[in-house]
């Protein structure tokens, strides 16, 4: 797919059995569009793009998404226990294996590819293209209870190195982000090997977890400034056991918990502020809400 746009944003979008990501990517396009002021493209397949076509009424489509790019691969199996709130949980396929594909995906010079439960609140990651950064990621995170998350969301094992978060990427399509992701793509063909070589835990595919072994290699093993840090101090995000109470104007107001004290929760306004929305059922629970925004 080819075009003359210098910067625009990406999402992958892909359903399975118990969620329905096309309307969460739908609320993600729009809400990005609104704040950055930037196109959009989806990376999605067949199914996925006629669920789309036939539940979501064409007017968000249209304010949702510039483009879209079909990509029907086979996803590797990658099962995740998924919760919604700390009471219930159920288990989805995880499709998220070509998200390194996204360097020759993107219609975009300059890319800004964001998982599609990542809300724009704002316009604070504008700035990050007017930079001469090649790449750029959150490498530090907080919950939006402002606190810090477990150490595995911090380091990849009790020795090892420190985790990048691949929610959001900002790149340059140049030879050294092309590398970047050819290496991810390796780690990711790889996956067992890395496992025992950095000892993080078995199991789930995560592409943090890839970005963070490959910018290490690039790094040549050491600390180094092949990434950047993206425009802000560290990416936000509402647990999979928060809930979501209230969806007025651009304000998501949380029930954010407690996970010493499970049954307890406080409630927090998030406005003005980018956030990670890990619990799908609770977006999806406003899905209308959200739509609300635009009507």
């Amino acid at each position: 797919m080819n075009n003359d746009n210098d910067k625009g944003i990406c999402l992958f979008a892909y359903n399975n059995e118990k969620i329905d990501y096309c309307k969460i990517a739908t609320i993600c396009g729009m809400l990005a569009k609104t704040n950055l002021n930037l196109p959009v493209a989806l990376v999605s397949d067949e199914g996925t793009v006629s669920w789309l076509q036939e539940t979501v009424d064409k007017k968000y489509i249209e304010r949702a998404f510039d483009y879209f790019i079909v990509e029907n691969v086979v996803h590797e199996s990658n099962k995740r226990i998924h919760h919604d709130s700390p009471w219930f949980e159920f288990v989805a396929e995880f499709k998220n294996s070509n998200k390194h594909d996204i360097y020759n995906l993107s219609p975009f010079k300059k890319t800004l590819l964001i998982d599609s439960d990542y809300f724009i609140l704002s316009n604070n990651l504008e700035k990050i293209f007017d930079t001469d950064f090649n790449l750029a990621m959150f490498e530090q995170a907080k919950t939006v209870r402002n606190d810090y998350p477990g150490l595995r969301e911090i380091w990849l094992s009790d020795n090892g190195i420190k985790m990048w978060w691949s929610t959001v990427i900002y790149f340059t399509k140049n030879p050294l982000t092309k590398m970047f992701f050819e290496l991810w793509n390796h780690v990711k063909d790889n996956y067992d090997y890395y496992q025992f070589l950095y000892k993080f835990p078995k199991g789930l595919y995560r592409t943090d977890f890839a970005v963070s072994i490959a910018t290490h290699i690039l790094n040549g093993r050491v600390t180094g400034d092949i990434v950047n840090n993206l425009p802000q101090n560290f990416m936000y995000f509402s647990k999979q056991e928060d809930d979501i109470f209230n969806v007025n104007d651009q304000t998501i107001s949380f029930l954010a918990n407690d996970v010493r004290e499970n049954w307890k929760d406080i409630p927090v306004n998030w406005h003005d502020q980018d956030v990670h929305i890990m619990n799908k059922q609770a977006i999806l629970r406003h899905y209308n809400n959200f739509l609300e925004f635009y009507d």
